[in-house]
């Protein structure tokens, strides 16, 4: 039998959901789905009246798909002002804030449903977007800049979970405009990643357990930056795991940003100068990539578990301070590649297989 061709089209994606909605489902469930609901048909609405089609919902999340970017702006910025309305109520029980992320690219059409890289894209910029806000990627700024009198927040170009893109804040009212602070390289910025990185891998290594598992990269970059300081902070979050917004993890979280916080100014880590071209040995970190996956396929170990991207770069540019030289990574992984850095050893491809060969040393 044929297998069916895959049929991809052009889409503009909204995507929304509410913030710190799971803490609000704990305190008041019953509250929280009423007022969701009443959020929801507000939205509906707006969907109705500007050509939107809702292809998939989860709990308190919403994507839909509009043929038009600036019916699509157009109805992100009416609800924003709508749900304002409604959280200024006395009529209100329960307020709710929401963030909307729009995007314009190509997408996979299965059934009603919709996947591929303009999807996920548009759930990255959505996870971006401020409460009551709306971030928008480049291609539908491009669109909609000359067509529409909105203000727009060129926020420059943005990494969320290994997805990068150029965004935009749709700026709804002047409160809006921020700057973001995720890529900063100043030392008490790089004083709290550190101090957030330490704590990290001391959790990691007593639950036995993958340190992306505590929290993520991107995660640990964004609370380093807005440096929550309570656990509604925490809460807002949108790229922490759900499990490290309490209990334990989140205690521990704080701690650790507080810690950076107060380290004094002479302990802070320099800044790192992105001028000098010698930063990153490129030609090295390559080396060290086919290096893992060798060591990866020996260990039976998935390389992410070993070293990231970025700990090969660091590496490569002569940080020792990293978790792929301690503990069972050094043993693996970490010991070969010193030495591969050091000039000790060299790479050698016999067939499909790459191994490792000593080289000599001249005194």
């Amino acid at each position: 039998m044929a297998t069916k061709e895959i049929e991809r089209r052009i889409a503009v994606i909204f995507a929304t959901d509410v913030v710190g909605y799971s803490k609000s489902i704990e305190i008041n469930e019953e509250k929280t789905i009423k007022s969701l609901r009443a959020c929801k048909k507000i939205l509906e609405d707006l969907f109705k009246e500007h050509d939107g089609r809702i292809f998939n919902t989860a709990g308190d999340s919403v994507l839909a798909e509009f043929s038009s970017a600036v019916s699509a702006v157009i109805c992100a910025t009416e609800f924003q002002k709508l749900i304002k309305e409604r959280n200024e109520s006395e009529t209100t029980d329960l307020k709710m804030e929401f963030r909307i992320g729009i995007n314009m690219g190509d997408v996979v059409v299965e059934g009603d449903n919709l996947y591929g890289d303009g999807v996920n894209i548009a759930a990255r910029i959505e996870a971006l977007a401020q409460p009551n806000g709306v971030c928008i990627s480049r291609s539908v700024h491009e669109f909609i800049n000359k067509k529409l009198e909105f203000l727009f927040n060129d926020l420059g170009e943005q990494t969320v979970k290994e997805n990068k893109f150029h965004a935009f804040d749709v700026v709804i009212d002047d409160s809006q405009k921020r700057t973001l602070k995720t890529k900063s390289n100043s030392r008490r910025f790089l004083g709290i990643v550190a101090a957030l990185a330490e704590f990290r891998e001391k959790f990691a290594q007593t639950k036995n357990i993958p340190r992306n598992r505590v929290i993520k990269d991107d995660a640990l970059l964004e609370l380093a930056s807005n440096k929550p300081k309570n656990l509604d902070d925490l809460s807002k979050s949108r790229l922490l795991l759900r499990e490290a917004r309490k209990g334990e993890l989140a205690s521990g979280l704080l701690k650790a940003i507080e810690k950076g916080i107060n380290i004094p100014e002479s302990d802070l880590p320099e800044k790192i100068d992105k001028s000098d071209k010698g930063f990153v040995n490129s030609a090295l970190a390559d080396l060290l990539r086919v290096l893992l996956k060798s060591c990866s396929e020996s260990a039976g170990v998935a390389s992410k578990l070993i070293a990231s991207a970025s700990d090969l770069d660091a590496l490569a540019a002569g940080d020792r301070n990293l978790a792929a030289l301690q503990g069972w990574r050094l043993e693996v992984f970490g010991k070969f590649a010193l030495d591969l850095c050091n000039g000790k050893i060299g790479l050698s491809v016999e067939g499909s297989k790459v191994t490792t060969i000593q080289l000599s040393q001249t005194s």
